[in-house]
């Protein structure tokens, strides 16, 4: 006699540590499953980080945590937003109608700062310097280094302009003292391999996190930021890993904003003068 005991896998979902989420014409999803327990799953869309506690999630749509938990009837957030007392949600927020930090924007502020790359081979010998600077490519750029290192090391502060497409086939680690910043005109995509990438990401377009289809996903931590001014698609998918492991983990790093280049430290300040009390 053969016995089976099927269950089924729970849903992918996502978590931010110490950083803030924002969806500008949407929903915040991630439906986080009460297999997720403590010391080494933490029940929260946002937790605490080492140097900073937990961020504000916040939405034109709704926050939407899943349904695994109960929620108290005094509450009016779901449980289960933050690890600590700090449950900072903008309900309903409206949509940002501010500046956009764009490709658009970085190209006029940086005017005449830019130094053109011109080739594959040129962007690859930059990421691995220890140079500093902001530099522009106007196609597309392929992170992608054949029959080298499976993680780059990234020296130095550097700041990247694409006009075009960037697709991330290489692991990225930010080394202390140092940052990066890659600002695309167009898509920026993930390849399913990749499982960490540090620094700060900006598309005009849509950012994807790449995902093997029905085959089980690695996890993919993010030290910095993904910012989509289009969407960004969290496609992975743990599989069975998904009851004690978030899908995407976003971690926030201090660093990175502290180490930017000097170029593009924007200061609009036109005078300073004491006022009285």
């Amino acid at each position: 006699r053969v016995s089976w005991i099927l269950t089924k896998n729970k849903p992918a979902w996502f978590q931010a540590e110490g950083g803030d989420v924002h969806a500008n014409t949407g929903d915040v999803v991630s439906k986080i499953p009460a297999t997720c327990t403590g010391p080494a799953c933490e029940p929260y869309l946002l937790t605490d980080a080492t140097e900073a506690d937990n961020g504000v999630v916040s939405a034109t749509g709704t926050l939407d945590l899943g349904d695994e938990f109960d929620n108290p009837p005094d509450r009016t957030l779901p449980n289960h937003v933050a690890e600590d007392s700090h449950d900072w949600y903008a309900n309903g927020s409206g949509a940002y109608g501010g500046k956009t930090y764009g490709y658009a924007f970085w190209n006029k502020e940086l005017s005449g700062e830019l130094t053109e790359i011109q080739s594959a081979g040129q962007a690859r010998a930059i990421l691995q310097s220890s140079q500093d600077g902001a530099w522009i490519k106007n196609s597309d750029l392929d992170i992608d280094f054949p029959g080298g290192p499976s993680t780059v090391n990234i020296q130095g502060k550097k700041f990247i302009l694409v006009q075009g497409k960037v697709t991330i086939r290489e692991n990225l680690n930010v080394e202390p003292n140092s940052s990066l910043v890659i600002v695309a005109s167009g898509d920026i995509e993930i390849i399913p391999a990749i499982t960490a990438i540090d620094g700060y990401f900006i598309s005009d377009q849509n950012i994807t996190t790449g995902t093997n289809g029905s085959a089980a996903d690695d996890q993919l931590v993010v030290t910095g930021g993904l910012i989509g001014l289009g969407r960004v698609s969290l496609q992975r998918d743990l599989r069975d890993k998904n009851k004690n492991q978030p899908a995407e983990k976003f971690v926030f790093d201090p660093q990175l904003f502290l180490n930017l280049p000097n170029a593009v430290k924007v200061k609009d300040i036109k005078r300073w003068q004491e006022v009285a009390p």
